[in-house]
Protein backbone atom coordinates (compact mmCIF):
# COMPACT_ATOMS: atom_id res chain seq x y z
CA UNK A 1 0.00 0.00 0.00
CA UNK A 2 0.74 3.87 -0.13
CA UNK A 3 1.02 5.79 2.88
CA UNK A 4 -2.93 5.53 3.27
CA UNK A 5 -2.54 1.40 4.85
CA UNK A 6 0.63 1.38 5.06
CA UNK A 7 1.56 4.42 6.35
CA UNK A 8 4.90 4.09 5.09
CA UNK A 9 6.29 6.42 8.13
CA UNK A 10 7.67 5.79 12.14
CA UNK A 11 7.77 8.30 14.94
CA UNK A 12 11.37 7.28 14.69
CA UNK A 13 11.68 8.82 11.36
CA UNK A 14 9.84 8.49 7.92
CA UNK A 15 10.67 5.97 5.33
CA UNK A 16 12.29 6.65 2.24
CA UNK A 17 12.09 3.16 0.66
CA UNK A 18 11.18 2.82 -2.67
CA UNK A 19 11.01 -0.22 -5.12
CA UNK A 20 14.84 1.09 -6.21
CA UNK A 21 15.97 0.85 -2.56
CA UNK A 22 15.47 -3.31 -2.77
CA UNK A 23 18.35 -5.26 -3.52
CA UNK A 24 16.64 -9.02 -2.53
CA UNK A 25 13.52 -10.09 -3.26
CA UNK A 26 10.20 -10.57 -1.50
CA UNK A 27 10.76 -12.51 1.19
CA UNK A 28 9.42 -13.09 4.81
CA UNK A 29 9.41 -15.50 7.49
CA UNK A 30 7.99 -16.83 10.23
CA UNK A 31 10.98 -16.65 13.06
CA UNK A 32 12.05 -16.11 16.42
CA UNK A 33 15.63 -16.52 16.31
CA UNK A 34 18.38 -17.01 18.83
CA UNK A 35 21.90 -14.21 19.63
CA UNK A 36 23.70 -14.38 16.21
CA UNK A 37 26.46 -16.28 18.16
CA UNK A 38 24.37 -19.45 18.41
CA UNK A 39 23.39 -18.74 14.79
CA UNK A 40 24.25 -21.40 12.37
CA UNK A 41 27.31 -21.10 10.39
CA UNK A 42 26.26 -22.66 7.32
CA UNK A 43 24.79 -19.90 4.46
CA UNK A 44 20.83 -19.41 5.40
CA UNK A 45 18.69 -20.15 3.08
CA UNK A 46 16.81 -16.74 1.91
CA UNK A 47 13.55 -18.94 0.15
CA UNK A 48 11.69 -19.41 3.05
CA UNK A 49 7.96 -19.28 4.06
CA UNK A 50 6.60 -16.09 3.51
CA UNK A 51 3.41 -14.03 4.05
CA UNK A 52 3.42 -11.09 1.87
CA UNK A 53 0.67 -8.09 1.17
CA UNK A 54 0.18 -6.11 -1.46
CA UNK A 55 -2.18 -2.93 -2.65
CA UNK A 56 -1.34 -4.26 -6.53
CA UNK A 57 -3.32 -7.22 -8.45
CA UNK A 58 -0.76 -9.56 -8.17
CA UNK A 59 -1.56 -11.82 -10.92
CA UNK A 60 1.03 -11.65 -13.33
CA UNK A 61 3.34 -11.51 -10.71
CA UNK A 62 2.37 -14.85 -9.43
CA UNK A 63 5.09 -16.71 -10.81
CA UNK A 64 8.11 -14.39 -9.08
CA UNK A 65 6.49 -14.83 -5.92
CA UNK A 66 5.54 -18.78 -5.44
CA UNK A 67 9.33 -18.91 -6.63
CA UNK A 68 10.20 -16.31 -3.84
CA UNK A 69 8.94 -18.33 -1.03
CA UNK A 70 5.88 -16.94 -0.48
CA UNK A 71 3.06 -18.68 0.73
CA UNK A 72 -0.28 -16.61 0.85
CA UNK A 73 -0.98 -12.95 -0.12
CA UNK A 74 -2.89 -10.48 2.08
CA UNK A 75 -5.15 -8.23 -0.49
CA UNK A 76 -7.55 -5.47 0.09
CA UNK A 77 -11.28 -4.75 -0.12
CA UNK A 78 -11.81 -1.22 -0.41
CA UNK A 79 -15.51 0.81 -0.59
CA UNK A 80 -14.88 2.99 -3.60
CA UNK A 81 -12.16 3.29 -6.26
CA UNK A 82 -8.65 5.22 -5.73
CA UNK A 83 -7.39 6.38 -8.38
CA UNK A 84 -3.29 6.72 -6.67
CA UNK A 85 -4.28 2.53 -6.03
CA UNK A 86 -6.01 1.84 -9.02
CA UNK A 87 -5.84 -2.39 -8.29
CA UNK A 88 -5.97 -2.07 -4.94
CA UNK A 89 -9.51 -3.81 -4.56
CA UNK A 90 -9.24 -7.64 -5.19
CA UNK A 91 -11.24 -8.70 -8.28
CA UNK A 92 -12.60 -12.52 -8.40
CA UNK A 93 -10.40 -13.29 -11.12
CA UNK A 94 -6.93 -11.82 -8.99
CA UNK A 95 -8.72 -14.11 -6.07
CA UNK A 96 -9.27 -17.19 -8.48
CA UNK A 97 -5.37 -16.66 -9.63
CA UNK A 98 -3.90 -16.73 -6.34
CA UNK A 99 -5.41 -19.65 -4.96
CA UNK A 100 -5.57 -21.38 -8.49
CA UNK A 101 -1.17 -20.85 -8.18
CA UNK A 102 -1.35 -22.81 -4.66
CA UNK A 103 -1.10 -19.63 -2.38
CA UNK A 104 -3.22 -19.00 0.24
CA UNK A 105 -5.47 -15.66 0.51
CA UNK A 106 -5.61 -13.44 3.29
CA UNK A 107 -8.05 -10.17 3.23
CA UNK A 108 -8.02 -7.17 4.73
CA UNK A 109 -10.29 -3.72 4.45
CA UNK A 110 -9.27 -0.47 4.04
CA UNK A 111 -10.64 2.57 2.64
CA UNK A 112 -9.59 5.74 4.40
CA UNK A 113 -8.88 4.57 7.22
CA UNK A 114 -5.81 6.83 8.24
CA UNK A 115 -8.41 9.47 9.18
CA UNK A 116 -9.75 9.48 12.57
CA UNK A 117 -13.47 10.88 11.26
CA UNK A 118 -13.85 7.25 9.69
CA UNK A 119 -14.04 5.91 13.17
CA UNK A 120 -17.77 5.81 13.68
CA UNK A 121 -20.37 3.20 14.52
CA UNK A 122 -22.22 3.86 11.23
CA UNK A 123 -18.91 3.40 9.29
CA UNK A 124 -18.06 0.32 10.77
CA UNK A 125 -21.94 -1.40 10.28
CA UNK A 126 -21.45 -0.10 6.41
CA UNK A 127 -17.84 -1.38 5.99
CA UNK A 128 -18.34 -4.75 7.97
CA UNK A 129 -21.37 -5.51 5.58
CA UNK A 130 -19.43 -4.18 2.38
CA UNK A 131 -16.75 -6.62 3.35
CA UNK A 132 -19.83 -9.55 3.80
CA UNK A 133 -20.74 -8.75 0.72
CA UNK A 134 -17.15 -8.91 -1.21
CA UNK A 135 -16.63 -12.43 0.50
CA UNK A 136 -19.60 -13.59 -0.95
CA UNK A 137 -18.15 -12.00 -4.69
CA UNK A 138 -14.35 -13.75 -4.54
CA UNK A 139 -15.48 -16.71 -2.20
CA UNK A 140 -14.27 -15.93 1.08
CA UNK A 141 -14.99 -18.79 3.26
CA UNK A 142 -16.79 -18.84 6.74
CA UNK A 143 -14.55 -18.88 10.06
CA UNK A 144 -11.76 -16.76 8.32
CA UNK A 145 -10.97 -13.35 9.03
CA UNK A 146 -11.04 -9.59 7.69
CA UNK A 147 -8.25 -7.49 8.81
CA UNK A 148 -9.68 -3.61 9.20
CA UNK A 149 -7.25 -1.24 8.99
CA UNK A 150 -6.92 1.46 11.60
CA UNK A 151 -3.80 3.65 9.85
CA UNK A 152 -3.13 5.78 12.81
CA UNK A 153 -1.55 6.80 15.71
CA UNK A 154 -4.27 7.69 17.91
CA UNK A 155 -3.74 6.93 21.59
CA UNK A 156 -5.97 9.28 23.74
CA UNK A 157 -9.22 8.32 25.11
CA UNK A 158 -11.42 9.94 22.60
CA UNK A 159 -9.66 8.41 19.96
CA UNK A 160 -9.55 4.77 20.92
CA UNK A 161 -13.18 5.12 21.63
CA UNK A 162 -14.43 6.23 18.22
CA UNK A 163 -12.01 3.24 16.96
CA UNK A 164 -13.74 0.96 19.58
CA UNK A 165 -17.35 2.01 18.30
CA UNK A 166 -16.31 1.56 15.19
CA UNK A 167 -14.99 -2.16 15.78
CA UNK A 168 -18.08 -2.55 18.08
CA UNK A 169 -20.43 -2.13 15.11
CA UNK A 170 -18.50 -4.30 12.91
CA UNK A 171 -19.05 -7.56 15.43
CA UNK A 172 -22.30 -6.61 15.45
CA UNK A 173 -22.65 -7.16 12.04
CA UNK A 174 -20.83 -10.00 11.93
CA UNK A 175 -22.42 -11.66 14.15
CA UNK A 176 -25.54 -11.49 12.38
CA UNK A 177 -24.40 -13.41 9.50
CA UNK A 178 -22.23 -15.22 11.95
CA UNK A 179 -19.73 -16.08 9.19
CA UNK A 180 -16.33 -13.93 9.80
CA UNK A 181 -13.99 -13.41 12.59
CA UNK A 182 -12.66 -9.88 13.04
CA UNK A 183 -9.29 -8.46 12.57
CA UNK A 184 -7.23 -5.71 13.18
CA UNK A 185 -4.39 -3.76 11.62
CA UNK A 186 -3.29 -1.06 13.75
CA UNK A 187 -0.65 0.18 16.96
CA UNK A 188 0.16 -2.01 19.80
CA UNK A 189 -2.30 0.22 21.76
CA UNK A 190 -5.58 -0.54 19.81
CA UNK A 191 -4.69 -4.12 19.39
CA UNK A 192 -4.61 -4.24 23.06
CA UNK A 193 -7.88 -2.35 23.46
CA UNK A 194 -9.25 -4.36 20.78
CA UNK A 195 -8.25 -7.49 22.04
CA UNK A 196 -9.18 -6.94 25.83
CA UNK A 197 -12.94 -6.51 24.69
CA UNK A 198 -13.19 -9.25 22.60
CA UNK A 199 -13.46 -7.32 19.45
CA UNK A 200 -10.72 -8.79 17.26
CA UNK A 201 -9.27 -12.21 17.12
CA UNK A 202 -5.91 -11.51 14.76
CA UNK A 203 -3.72 -8.95 14.93
CA UNK A 204 -1.10 -7.54 11.98
CA UNK A 205 1.19 -4.63 13.60
CA UNK A 206 2.58 -1.81 11.07
CA UNK A 207 5.99 -1.22 10.91
CA UNK A 208 5.62 1.91 12.96
CA UNK A 209 7.23 0.69 15.74
CA UNK A 210 6.64 4.03 17.55
CA UNK A 211 3.24 3.69 17.71
CA UNK A 212 1.59 3.71 21.12
CA UNK A 213 2.24 0.24 22.79
CA UNK A 214 3.59 -0.98 19.99
CA UNK A 215 6.82 -2.66 21.27
CA UNK A 216 5.01 -3.84 24.64
CA UNK A 217 2.52 -5.60 22.46
CA UNK A 218 5.05 -7.15 20.12
CA UNK A 219 7.12 -8.33 23.28
CA UNK A 220 4.08 -9.81 25.50
CA UNK A 221 3.55 -12.12 22.13
CA UNK A 222 -0.25 -10.52 21.53
CA UNK A 223 0.26 -10.33 18.16
CA UNK A 224 -0.31 -12.20 14.73
CA UNK A 225 1.45 -10.79 11.95
CA UNK A 226 4.27 -7.59 12.34
CA UNK A 227 4.70 -5.90 8.97
CA UNK A 228 8.64 -5.59 8.94
CA UNK A 229 9.58 -4.90 5.27
CA UNK A 230 7.82 -2.65 2.72
CA UNK A 231 7.44 -2.53 -1.03
CA UNK A 232 10.27 -5.14 -1.93
CA UNK A 233 9.80 -5.53 -5.95
CA UNK A 234 8.76 -8.97 -7.10
CA UNK A 235 7.94 -9.86 -10.62
CA UNK A 236 5.95 -6.34 -11.47
CA UNK A 237 4.37 -5.30 -8.39
CA UNK A 238 5.67 -4.55 -4.68
CA UNK A 239 4.98 -6.47 -1.74
CA UNK A 240 5.73 -5.58 1.89
CA UNK A 241 6.16 -8.48 4.20
CA UNK A 242 5.62 -10.08 7.29
CA UNK A 243 7.00 -11.80 10.06
CA UNK A 244 4.28 -14.64 11.97
CA UNK A 245 4.11 -15.54 15.62
CA UNK A 246 5.50 -18.29 15.77
CA UNK A 247 3.05 -20.03 17.96
CA UNK A 248 -0.58 -17.84 16.19
CA UNK A 249 -2.90 -20.73 16.13
CA UNK A 250 -4.45 -18.97 12.83
CA UNK A 251 -3.81 -16.18 10.80
CA UNK A 252 -7.63 -16.65 9.29
CA UNK A 253 -6.36 -17.27 5.57
CA UNK A 254 -7.77 -19.71 3.14
CA UNK A 255 -7.20 -21.08 0.20
CA UNK A 256 -8.72 -23.58 -2.26
CA UNK A 257 -10.04 -26.30 0.78
CA UNK A 258 -11.49 -23.17 2.62
CA UNK A 259 -9.64 -22.02 5.91
CA UNK A 260 -6.30 -22.07 5.40
CA UNK A 261 -4.27 -24.53 7.90
CA UNK A 262 -0.70 -22.84 8.10
CA UNK A 263 1.99 -25.74 7.43
CA UNK A 264 4.46 -26.75 10.40
CA UNK A 265 7.12 -24.40 8.59
CA UNK A 266 5.47 -21.69 9.24
CA UNK A 267 5.30 -21.68 12.58
CA UNK A 268 8.41 -23.40 13.94
CA UNK A 269 11.82 -21.71 15.19
CA UNK A 270 13.87 -20.21 12.94
CA UNK A 271 17.54 -18.73 13.07
CA UNK A 272 18.03 -16.17 10.63
CA UNK A 273 15.73 -13.14 11.31
CA UNK A 274 17.44 -10.72 13.91
CA UNK A 275 16.90 -7.17 15.32
CA UNK A 276 19.10 -4.76 14.87
CA UNK A 277 19.21 -3.97 18.92
CA UNK A 278 22.23 -1.21 19.22
CA UNK A 279 21.39 2.18 17.96
CA UNK A 280 23.68 3.16 14.93
CA UNK A 281 24.85 -0.41 14.52
CA UNK A 282 27.43 -0.36 11.35
CA UNK A 283 27.07 -2.82 8.37
CA UNK A 284 30.70 -3.67 7.37
CA UNK A 285 32.27 -4.45 4.50
CA UNK A 286 34.13 -6.73 6.30
CA UNK A 287 34.47 -8.96 9.42
CA UNK A 288 36.50 -6.38 11.08
CA UNK A 289 35.56 -3.07 13.01
CA UNK A 290 38.77 -1.11 10.77
CA UNK A 291 36.75 -2.33 7.57
CA UNK A 292 34.53 0.12 5.63
CA UNK A 293 31.37 1.18 7.05
CA UNK A 294 28.65 0.44 4.24
CA UNK A 295 25.51 1.67 6.14
CA UNK A 296 24.58 2.48 10.03
CA UNK A 297 21.73 0.16 10.65
CA UNK A 298 18.80 1.56 12.35
CA UNK A 299 17.58 -0.02 15.47
CA UNK A 300 14.67 -2.36 15.33
CA UNK A 301 15.24 -2.72 11.83
CA UNK A 302 15.91 -6.56 10.22
CA UNK A 303 18.77 -8.34 9.32
CA UNK A 304 18.74 -11.72 8.11
CA UNK A 305 21.71 -13.98 8.77
CA UNK A 306 23.48 -15.89 6.26
CA UNK A 307 27.15 -16.89 7.77
CA UNK A 308 28.35 -16.94 11.44
CA UNK A 309 32.09 -15.78 11.44
CA UNK A 310 33.11 -16.15 15.15
CA UNK A 311 31.68 -12.74 16.92
CA UNK A 312 30.78 -11.43 13.52
CA UNK A 313 27.92 -12.24 10.85
CA UNK A 314 27.26 -11.69 7.45
CA UNK A 315 23.43 -10.66 7.19
CA UNK A 316 21.35 -9.27 4.63
CA UNK A 317 19.53 -6.23 5.69
CA UNK A 318 16.12 -5.22 6.04
CA UNK A 319 15.20 -8.36 3.61
CA UNK A 320 18.21 -6.49 1.57
CA UNK A 321 16.72 -3.13 1.13
CA UNK A 322 19.61 -2.33 2.98
CA UNK A 323 22.26 -4.30 1.14
CA UNK A 324 24.73 -6.87 2.89
CA UNK A 325 27.38 -6.95 5.54
CA UNK A 326 29.02 -7.70 8.06
CA UNK A 327 27.47 -6.75 11.93
CA UNK A 328 28.92 -7.46 15.09
CA UNK A 329 27.25 -9.97 17.12
CA UNK A 330 26.48 -8.29 20.12
CA UNK A 331 24.67 -5.66 17.90
CA UNK A 332 22.02 -8.45 16.89
CA UNK A 333 18.68 -9.18 19.50
CA UNK A 334 16.30 -12.37 19.14
CA UNK A 335 13.23 -11.54 16.42
CA UNK A 336 11.02 -12.91 19.57
CA UNK A 337 11.63 -9.69 21.29
CA UNK A 338 11.86 -6.22 19.57
CA UNK A 339 14.25 -3.80 20.89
Amino acid sequence: MKSETHMRRSTEGPSTLTRRDALLGCLAVSAFGHRATAATSAAAKLQLPAIADSSEDVTRALPAIKQSGVKAIVRYYAAGYQPSLPTKRITKPEADAILGAGLALGIAYQYNNSSLQTFTAERGRTDALFSLDEAGRIGQPARTTVYFGVDGDWPDARSVAKVLSYFEAVNDAFRQRGTLHVGVYGSGKICNELGQRGLATQFWLPGSTGWADTRSFYNNAGWTLYQHALELPCGNVALDVNLVRADAASLGFFDRSGPWIAADDLTRINQSRMFVEQPGAGLFAQPSAGSDVLKSLRRGSTVTVLESKSSWVRVAATEGRDGSGFCHAGQLAPINRMP
